[in-house]
């Protein structure tokens, strides 16, 4: 079954400490997956976030679900 719930999350630089703070009426799992595709096709519409994603990698990065 897939995840129905919606809130607010953050991606989190483990490496510099910084957040990417977000909400979604979606599915939090589909919002999820549409940041990594992009971050990981360099295409995200958030120049700072996809540039820390190209300087620190992928394995800096954590997905919370904050709400």
């Amino acid at each position: 079954m897939a995840d129905l719930r919606t809130g607010v999350y953050c991606i989190r630089n483990g490496q510099n400490g910084k957040v990417y703070v977000g909400s979604t009426s979606r599915s939090l799992t589909g919002r999820q997956k549409d940041h990594l595709n992009n971050l990981r096709g360099d295409r995200h519409i958030n120049r700072h976030l996809q540039h820390a994603w190209n300087k620190y990698g992928e394995e800096a990065f954590t997905f919370e679900v904050l709400e």
